[in-house]
């Protein structure tokens, strides 16, 4: 509620500071490849019944997703490798990733001072994170 009410004070006093925010979280997603039709063709005579076909499940497998995005629209969606899951290390390497982004997509953006919101989970409230995001002013 706090910092609610502090972002309404500076909205008050400058309304452009909220084109300044990029916002960002992380989620799992389900991610499987379906089958083509022509991987599931077969060959066969013109009499033969038709193939039966068991109607498989297909197992979805959880992947790590980093997603992040400004007033104007996404900036970064970053897929982890399967398995793995978000630590400090891993987040800091999103963020430059994210930096990288910005600076390719929005031109200028970074010299404004953007405001980074993102939940205070442990990797994001890290040492290690905030050291990285000091050194990105």
């Amino acid at each position: 509620m706090g910092f609610s009410l502090q972002h309404l004070i500076r909205y008050v006093e400058d309304p452009a500071f909220l084109e300044r925010i990029v916002a960002g979280d992380e989620s799992w997603c389900h991610h499987y490849i379906p089958e083509s039709k022509k991987t599931s063709m077969q060959w066969k005579h013109t009499s033969s019944p038709l193939p039966r076909k068991s109607k498989g499940t297909t197992t979805a497998r959880k992947v790590m997703l980093s997603f992040f995005f400004d007033y104007r629209g996404p900036l970064l969606i970053d897929f982890l490798p399967q398995g793995s899951i978000i630590n400090s290390t891993q987040y800091c390497s999103t963020l430059t990733k994210l930096r990288k982004v910005i600076k390719s997509k929005r031109p200028g953006f970074l010299t404004q001072q953007a405001i980074l919101l993102h939940v205070n989970a442990r990797p994001h409230v890290s040492h290690e994170t905030q050291t990285t995001l000091k050194k990105f002013c």
